[in-house]
């Protein structure tokens, strides 16, 4: 049985909603309200001056006209479940048709440094393309330390060659 007040599912000899208290019997019956301690009456606001009325509030808020009447994880629960990888899955040899796609990917110029972050530190890539890609990152990284390092010294590089060879006079 379902409470005509909050729509949520009930024992159906109840004669109250276990969530909102509204009364089962009669449809024409408006929510219980629930009373709030005589400690919570007794004080007042802190944004409020001393002696001011406190503004009302419903204890319970009105559905949105459109609203969903369904609970919230219930839109959760229709997602697409993920794909469960195995560890034996992440463990087994790259196959030479697959290597030789990656080859191919990394070919690609912009492609290739997205694929190997994505494939370097991604979850659920096979173990031997992660080590594949760590490395060859690594290897990229000192290619750039290298070749920024000879950008940066090559005036002092030139002369110091030109000192070892110095030129025959004509």
């Amino acid at each position: 049985m379902r409470c005509p007040n909050c729509n949520a599912e009930t024992d159906a000899g109840a004669a109250r909603c276990a969530f909102c208290g509204a009364a089962l019997n009669n449809e024409d019956a408006a929510p219980a309200e629930t009373p709030l301690p005589e400690a919570a009456e007794s004080r007042e606001p802190l944004n409020q001056p001393t002696g001011a009325a406190p503004e009302e509030s419903p204890l319970v808020s009105e559905p949105e006209p459109g609203a969903s009447s369904e609970p919230a994880h219930a839109a959760q629960t229709a997602e697409k479940p993920k794909k469960e990888v195995s560890l034996e899955d992440l463990k087994k040899p790259v196959g030479t048709l697959k290597f030789f796609l990656v080859m191919l990917i990394e070919a690609v110029p912009v492609l290739n440094i997205i694929m190997l972050f994505k494939w370097a530190f991604g979850w659920g890539v096979n173990m031997n393309l992660r080590n594949l890609a760590r490395g060859q990152l690594l290897f990229l990284l000192l290619a750039l330390i290298a070749a920024l390092a000879l950008w940066i010294l090559a005036p002092e590089f030139y002369t110091w060659l030109g000192g070892l060879f110095p030129r025959a006079a004509v």
